[in-house]
């Protein structure tokens, strides 16, 4: 498969393993009110199931536990969700192998809660994405997104969408760079190797 997760428990028998993931949120209700998985949470479950499989475990259900509800969701191991799993699995492999990401969501409430905000940092890749200094030997500066214009001469850019002299003027002009709402408990991303804090 390609991929790497860590189940949070495994129930079963003999009969084979049940995966337990667990959630803070809450389930989405179906048409007659009833709690249903969330799709997403549903092909995380799904993916569990399928890296149990690889090392020769036999699963037959999923379940999701949803820490608002205080209720389990059963996930059927459908199929039709195991399709749509490897589907997103070789479409996540095929997005990296291009060396191309979607453009950063914009004002979308689905980051607020989203546990991998901190890797994706849409403010701060929109905010690079405008316009940067090109360095040789930082090729994550040279990961462009789809959608966004860059210069001709990506090296007369700098960070926050000014251009030195001469330049293009094509990238989106950013005046500030992005600043969290406060600073208690905010994360600080720190990507030099051997780099100390404090």
């Amino acid at each position: 498969l390609g991929l790497v997760g860590v189940v949070d428990l495994i129930e079963g028998g003999p009969e084979g393993a049940e995966v337990v993931d667990y959630k803070k949120g809450s389930a989405k209700r179906g048409q007659n009110g009833e709690r249903v998985a969330k799709e997403s949470d549903a092909v995380q479950v799904m993916a569990h199931a399928l890296l149990l499989e690889e090392e020769g475990t036999r699963v037959t259900r999923g379940w999701i536990y949803y820490a608002e509800d205080k209720r389990r969701v059963s996930v059927e191991l459908s199929p039709e969700l195991r399709e749509q799993t490897l589907k997103a699995l070789a479409d996540a492999k095929a997005l990296a192998a291009s060396g191309h990401c979607p453009p950063p969501l914009v004002h979308d409430p689905r980051c607020l809660h989203c546990s991998a905000y901190p890797i994706c940092l849409p403010n701060e890749s929109r905010w690079w994405a405008a316009g940067f200094e090109e360095k040789v030997d930082e090729q994550q500066m040279a990961f462009v997104f789809d959608g966004w214009p860059v210069a001709a001469d990506a090296s007369r850019w700098r960070p926050g969408g000014h251009a030195l002299a001469g330049a293009a003027t094509t990238a989106p002009e950013i005046k500030e760079a992005p600043r969290p709402d406060g600073d208690a408990g905010e994360i600080l991303v720190v990507q030099e190797p051997g780099a100390q804090v404090g």
